[in-house]
This record gives C-alpha cells, sequence and structure tokens, in this order.
C-alpha cells in the first residue's frame, strides 16, 4: 500500500502545481478564465467520467458481488455522463470538487495503511483539502468567483498560490518520506 500512497500524494501533489500554474501565469491575463474554466464542459466530462468510475468502483467494494447494485453500478457511469454533460452547468467545478473528495478519502485510507508520520497532521490538511470539494459540489460558481478575485487581486491570487504550493510540497514530502 505504501506505492499506492506515494503514487496518490505525487498525483495529488501534480493537481496543485497545476492550479499553481493556472493561477500564476493565466489566471491574471486571460480575462474569460473566470467564466470559461467552471464551466468547461470537455475538461468537467473527462475529469466527470473519471470521479464516476471511481466513485461506482467504490460502490461495487460496499455492495454484495453478484448483487444487482453491481450491474446498476457499471450501467450509470455512461448514462450519468452522458446526462451530465447535456443538463449540469459548472461541470468541470462539479466534477474537480467530487476528485477533491474522493482523493481526501482515497489520501487518508492509504496514509493509514503506510504509516505515515505525523498521521494526525496529514489528516487534518486533507479534510481541509476536502472541504472546498463539498462547496465546489455544493455551489460551484464558488470556483468561478475565487477566479475573479485572483485576477482582480493581488492578495488573493498570492494567497491562492501559497495554499496551492503547501499543498503541493505537502504531498511531495510525504510521498518521498512514507517507509
Amino acid at each position: 500500500m505504501l506505492a499506492s500512497f506515494s503514487f496518490a500524494a505525487v498525483v495529488a501533489a501534480l493537481v496543485f502545481a497545476a492550479w499553481c500554474v493556472v493561477l500564476v501565469r493565466f489566471a491574471k491575463d486571460r480575462a474569460d478564465l473566470p467564466s470559461r474554466l467552471p464551466r468547461s464542459r470537455v475538461l468537467g466530462e473527462i475529469v466527470g467520467v473519471l470521479v464516476l468510475c471511481w466513485a461506482a468502483f467504490h460502490v461495487i467494494q460496499m455492495v454484495e458481488q453478484g448483487s444487482i447494485f453491481v450491474r446498476i453500478s457499471i450501467t450509470l457511469v455512461p448514462v450519468v455522463a452522458i446526462v451530465a454533460w447535456g443538463h449540469l452547468d459548472y461541470l468541470f467545478a462539479r466534477a474537480f470538487g467530487g476528485l477533491l473528495l474522493l482523493g481526501a478519502n482515497h489520501l487518508l485510507n492509504a496514509a493509514f495503511v503506510a504509516q505515515v508520520p505525523a498521521r494526525s497532521a496529514f489528516s487534518i490538511c486533507v479534510y481541509v483539502m476536502g472541504i472546498p470539494g463539498l462547496l465546489l459540489v455544493s455551489s460551484p460558481w464558488g470556483m468561478r468567483n475565487l477566479l475573479e478575485k485572483t485576477r482582480d487581486s493581488g492578495r488573493w491570487r498570492s494567497a491562492t498560490v501559497a495554499v496551492c504550493a503547501f499543498y503541493t510540497v505537502l504531498f511531495l514530502g510525504y510521498a518521498a518520506t512514507a517507509r
């Protein structure tokens, strides 16, 4: 499970590093980024299908093998993906929120199994990472509002980049020091 934790921590670090790049490189220069990125259907569908498959995997693990719910879960992934494409606004923001939630769950489980040092501090940081995921799923326009604030205010941009950089360093550090 150590490889799973290290891999998951590196992937999480790359996600937060990508957000640093987006915020530093594009948020100020691209005036349309706050309105376009959270509503991006293509990115949202890619991330959303990944999240739906991951969620279906969790459902399949929880129900009895051979149960009708296994077939229903597998069948619902493409159905929900198609319905989401046609009917959900802010698709990328919602899918990214789901990714944060499932990622937090996986990181907590993998950190427990890998017995990483300072697990309680790591757990607090991961739970705090999951809160924006909850907010993005429930009110996805919050991503648009945050991107607008980072575009218009240097303080907001610096603070948001600092948080993303903190999580990048945290996850890379834990991936490197995991036993």
